[in-house]
């Protein structure tokens, strides 16, 4: 009886503790990285507000298609994923990776800048192409680009959001 008895009690303050550090925006600050700290950091790095996209990091999955004359393009796996791409932008080093990459050559990138605050420049499309190595422009003198069925004429300056389908046709 006494074991029930400790159990439930135990169980009751780890409900409450859980509780407790949800409700507590300073904790919450300190987990998530965002609130006030991250504001100190934006404002010490004279980042202004509007250009702040999130507090606290974010983690995208927008699609890329690429087509040259019609024809699909591979966007190669593991971009972004390992050492050789220390020298690229937005390296994390603890991560081992950019932090925009690809896992796979599905088209799925992915943009996880776990760390606030993050800025539009570090959602812009071509800072996955600086990581891949290639210009915007690289595969065809003449592109057009749509984002989630609409036309879109800002290529590498287009702030990425998630679950985007990106495609950028191109001919030669």
């Amino acid at each position: 009886m006494k074991l029930i008895i400790i159990a439930i009690v135990f169980a009751v303050l780890l409900i409450l503790g859980g509780k407790w550090l949800s409700d507590n925006p300073d904790t919450n600050q300190q987990v998530n990285g965002g609130g006030n700290e991250t504001k100190v950091v934006a404002e010490e790095k004279n980042i202004p507000p509007e250009e702040i996209v999130s507090q606290g990091g974010v983690h995208l999955h927008p699609e890329l298609t690429i087509t040259v004359d019609g024809e699909k393009q591979d966007i190669p796996t593991n971009i972004g994923v390992g050492v050789q791409y220390a020298d690229r932008p937005l390296f994390d080093s603890m991560m081992g990776m950019a932090n925009m990459h690809t896992h796979d050559d599905s088209g799925t990138l992915h943009w996880e800048v776990m760390k606030g605050p993050v800025t539009k420049d570090d959602v812009r499309l071509k800072n996955f192409f600086a990581i891949w190595g290639k210009e915007i422009t690289e595969f065809g003198t003449e592109v057009t680009m749509t984002v989630n069925g609409e036309e879109n004429n800002k290529l590498g300056d287009y702030e990425v959001k998630d679950g985007d389908a990106i495609v950028l046709n191109y001919s030669k």
